[in-house]
């Protein structure tokens, strides 16, 4: 089946800025094609009234059990409402236990760029990839899900707009989520033993097989590795932005001095406590992994559940510094 016509909805700015999504929702039965056609009707009728919407397109291959929509947004904020919205949230609810692993690929696009083409879409679609997330991985990171999503929100505040600092910050604070977010993926374990011989020699191995350019992208060394990297991103992350806070971003403070400045200022912009007692292990174990001749040879401290629980906490000063 040919891909439908392009429907129009608005006429935007040509030098505007929009927003572009291809959905590809692949079905595992055929059973679930004629249901989903009827799903498909309705969600039609949901977008002939939906804010926000410049057009959209469907390209539907019943034969393979795959189907895909094409449209374009004024912003974020009016896509997210669509989505959120009935009958279309509660028709993914219905249809996502019958689906394939879907694909959502977004990009930015000018209103001189629309219509969007179907052939350009799927160049993007074949080259963009995801991390594979779904089932109980994706429960596990549920939490961090969330403060990505917080993190967008901050980017879009007024105040950290006028702050390169703090956008800095919040761009290496991403980092962070998404090294936890893959650690978690990798079957990440804490370990607070000692490493053994058997995990040196797991070490020589890797070694060996980079040598000959065979670099592997799985295992529990590659989880310890985006899990040290989030530790390392989130403790430089703090201190950074207990200087922006405080307002001493050109001074040389320690953390420890500033932290007690931050908190008062938490409680006035509050009216109760800011908890940092995960954010200050973790900087206390970062600077012991970075001074300590052995490093993490003797294990980690700090456990996964603290080191979300550390973004957690450093989120709730950045939003109360952004209000």
């Amino acid at each position: 089946m040919p891909a439908s016509p392009w429907r129009t909805f608005r006429s935007p700015d040509s030098n505007g800025d929009f927003v572009a999504l291809l959905s590809y929702l692949p079905l595992k039965s055929y059973w679930r094609v004629p249901p989903f056609f009827l799903y498909t009707a309705q969600v039609v009728k949901q977008l002939a009234s939906a804010q926000g919407l410049l057009g959209y397109s469907v390209l539907a291959r019943p034969f393979s059990k795959r189907f895909w929509t094409l449209s374009a947004w004024e912003n974020e904020e009016a896509l997210r409402a669509f989505v959120q919205y009935p009958p279309h949230v509660r028709i993914m609810a219905a249809l996502t236990p019958h689906m394939n692993e879907t694909k959502f690929v977004h990009w930015t696009v000018k209103g001189s760029q629309l219509p969007l083409q179907w052939d350009d879409a799927l160049r993007r679609f074949a080259t963009v990839q995801y991390l594979p997330l779904s089932g109980a991985k994706a429960a596990a990171c549920r939490e961090l899900f969330e403060y990505a999503g917080r993190i967008c929100v901050l980017l879009k505040s007024p105040k950290v707009q006028t702050s390169a600092s703090m956008q800095a910050s919040l761009d290496d604070l991403l980092g962070a989520v998404y090294s936890l977010i893959y650690a978690r993926s990798r079957d990440y374990d804490d370990r607070q033993q000692t490493l053994g011989p058997q995990d040196i020699q797991a070490v020589r191995v890797r070694a060996s097989d980079m040598s000959i350019r065979r670099v592997r992208t799985e295992g529990k060394w590659t989880a310890g590795f985006y899990f040290n990297n989030s530790l390392f991103r989130v403790s430089a992350i703090y201190h950074r932005a207990l200087k922006i806070v405080t307002g001493k971003e050109r001074e040389k403070a320690y953390a420890d001095t500033l932290r007690p400045i931050a908190e008062s200022l938490f409680q006035n912009w509050e009216n109760r406590g800011w908890t940092s007692t995960n954010l200050a292990k973790l900087h206390r174990e970062v600077n012991e992994l970075k001074h300590t001749p052995d490093g993490i040879y003797q294990g980690r401290d700090i456990q996964f559940s603290e080191a979300t629980s550390a973004v957690d906490e450093l989120l709730t000063l950045i939003e109360a510094w952004a209000k």
